[in-house]
């Protein structure tokens, strides 16, 4: 099943994306997580309309994204409004969501980042410094304790579900993490032409370059069944190493040049890997690892027709059936 999403419709395929049908929907996301335990409920960080304004925060579907709750932080102060930047929910306890936001107060706009234990009814702040502006929230799947946060002050590790932090030791920043599936103490954050590497849990940070262009990173994510893979994305288009971070090559194809937002590796075929992109919407590759190089040619890519000209935001598979895929475009 594949669920494409735009300002007020959900697009679902369960024909590897043949033919669609639509259902409206009441939000606007800016990205998604399909709970592993129920592909009905879907857990976001998107706008709803409240009493006429545009809110984002925290959004969640109980019902395949007919229907949706709304919950952000609240406070006291005046002249409040609130921007999330990025979220995630604990894989082991869904009720468990991390978000980060951006606050208006007065002339002032200040990062905070909250956890909610109760599935967003009411949050905590969990900030760790003030003065830091938050780019992407990670959290360990074989032990939710060990959460990190990426930031333009650097990378904050916490070992107890984010009541204490500590923040990495020397240069490292980023605006996207990936994790190691077979080792949790290996650790990337994807930055402007550079991406940093973590042996130690995230204490120390290597930069590589390794002919990475084009800007600051959209997503980088790490092979499924070679974890010296990775795969990154960014406004020059698409990115492959084989080295575990330190060389990178890009696509020399019709991905190339395009702005792409974000790569996801599909889980029931290694080979497979999907593209979403500002100006050529969803493509995919088949030959993803089988390349005895990291080069992808032209000719190893497919566009998905139904979504040429979109701008796809956020790609995820439905963990309940092996072709289902849930895609967060521009407009949703």
């Amino acid at each position: 099943m594949l669920l494409a999403i735009n300002w007020r419709s959900l697009f679902k395929s369960i024909d590897g994306g043949l033919t669609w049908s639509t259902t409206d929907s009441p939000v606007r996301l800016k990205s998604v997580i399909i709970d592993p335990n129920n592909s009905n409920i879907l857990h976001g960080c998107g706008y709803k309309e409240v009493e006429g304004e545009w809110i984002i925060g925290y959004i969640k579907s109980t019902d395949g994204g007919v229907n949706w709750t709304h919950s952000y932080p609240s406070t006291t102060e005046p002249g409040l409004w609130v921007y999330s930047s990025c979220f995630a929910i604990d894989p082991t306890n869904t009720d468990i969501v991390y978000l980060a936001s951006v606050w208006s107060i007065g002339y002032t706009y200040p990062d905070k980042l909250f956890k909610s234990t109760d599935g967003g009814t009411s949050w905590n702040d969990i900030t760790p410094d003030q003065g830091i502006d938050f780019k992407d929230i990670l959290i360990d799947p074989s032990d939710p304790n060990r959460v990190y946060t990426t930031t333009n002050s650097g990378i904050y590790r916490s070992g107890d579900g984010g009541n204490s932090w500590q923040v990495n030791v020397g240069w490292a920043s980023g605006t996207r993490l990936a994790m190691d599936p077979d080792d949790a103490n290996i650790l990337y954050s994807g930055d402007d032409n550079l991406c940093f590497k973590s042996t130690d849990g995230g204490v120390n940070w290597i930069p590589y370059q390794g002919d990475l262009y084009g800007g600051l990173c959209e997503k980088i994510c790490v092979d499924g069944e070679n974890s010296n893979t990775l795969y990154l994305a960014n406004g020059s288009g698409f990115f492959k190493s084989t080295d575990g971070g330190e060389h990178w090559s890009p696509s020399h194809s019709q991905v190339v040049a395009t702005y792409i937002h974000f790569v996801k590796h599909d889980p029931s075929s290694p080979n497979t890997l999907w593209v979403g992109s500002r100006n050529n919407g969803l493509s995919k590759t088949t030959l993803a690892t089988n390349k005895s190089s990291s080069l992808i040619s032209s000719y190893d890519w497919e566009f998905i027709p139904q979504f040429l000209d979109e701008e796809i935001n956020v790609i995820a598979f439905c963990p309940e059936t092996p072709d289902g895929l849930y895609i967060a475009m521009r407009d949703g």
